[in-house]
């Protein structure tokens, strides 16, 4: 569609994964870095945290809480957000 402005951004993410107690545990670690390259390169940076629990073979708890440092109006970016839920790994 020719109004609609182009989508053009990079998105840089390192993730450090931690078990803990015999795999019934784990955390992570999330920064995202976004690079907005229709606003001549402006950045903006989340930081993201996981802590979930195993419930039995296949299903996992979690919470994921959120915050962003700096860079609204990327694509991507956020001041803050939350997230909870369960998972089923076959």
């Amino acid at each position: 569609d020719p109004s609609r402005n182009d989508v053009n951004y990079t998105r840089l993410r390192a993730s450090l994964d931690t078990p803990w107690f015999n795999n019934q545990w784990w955390t992570s670690f999330e920064p995202n870095l976004f690079i907005d390259w229709n606003q001549q390169g402006k950045t903006a940076m989340n930081l993201e945290f996981e802590v979930g629990k195993r419930l039995g073979e296949h299903f996992r708890a979690w919470v994921r809480p959120a915050v962003g440092l700096w860079g609204t109006g990327v694509p991507g970016a956020y001041d803050w957000y939350t997230q909870a839920g369960i998972r089923y790994i076959f």
